[in-house]
């Protein structure tokens, strides 16, 4: 896992002249309520190979990210579709240790968000409980999980590069729940806690490895 911001940028910016899918919401300080509309937006994939991108909810660490649910499938080739809502889960807790991986079936690049909140209903919050050191960044984070949800494994991603034909539906879907992934991308960045354009799930967006 890269833990460097100045690295992770460095990466970022790479990613950017390839021009892969680029997470620009949430952003730093979102907060959505259980029950709610949660909001995600990208730049779209000009590469071509992202015809098929799932979006995963994720708590944890960088360097122990766990996957809670796929929460849609989407073409993240296309321009005219870069945005998905879908209803905020009940989490426990209501704090800013959440965060969406996107991945794909053909590429081994794997992205993410900034962390972000999810409050209960009433749009109540409790800080995050944990803190690490990335690069010269302290970053918040915490172990989140759904509500009665049992766990399962996250989709695979990487295992059909060069074949990337298939165009998915783009609708949001109930999944899975908390299994431990740690990425493994060729060319990837970590998602942070602070900045919407950066590396690793601090309170940033990223591209992991």
């Amino acid at each position: 896992m890269l833990s460097s911001v100045v690295v992770a940028s460095v990466l970022l910016g790479a990613a950017s002249v390839r021009a892969y899918p680029e997470p620009i919401v949430p952003s730093p300080g979102d907060v959505f309520n259980e029950g709610s509309d949660c909001n995600i937006a990208w730049n779209p994939d000009t590469t071509g190979t992202w015809v098929e991108m799932n979006i995963e909810l994720m708590s944890g660490s960088n360097e122990n990210m766990t996957f809670l649910e796929v929460v849609g499938t989407v073409d993240a080739t296309d321009p005219s579709h870069t945005t998905l809502t879908y209803p905020c889960p009940d989490v426990d807790p209501n704090s800013a240790v959440y965060f969406y991986q996107f991945t794909s079936p053909y590429s081994d690049i794997v992205l993410w968000t900034t962390r972000f909140a999810i409050a209960d209903i009433n749009g109540t919050t409790t800080p995050p409980t944990e803190t690490e050191v990335s690069g010269e960044q302290t970053v918040s984070w915490g172990n989140g999980c759904i509500v009665g949800q049992h766990t399962s494994a996250a989709p695979l991603y990487g295992q059909s590069t060069g074949d990337a034909s298939a165009t998915p539906t783009a609708v949001a879907t109930d999944a899975s729940s908390p299994s431990a992934a740690t990425p493994t991308g060729v060319d990837s960045t970590l998602p942070s806690a602070a900045d919407a354009t950066s590396v690793a799930p601090s309170t940033t967006s990223a591209i992991a490895a």
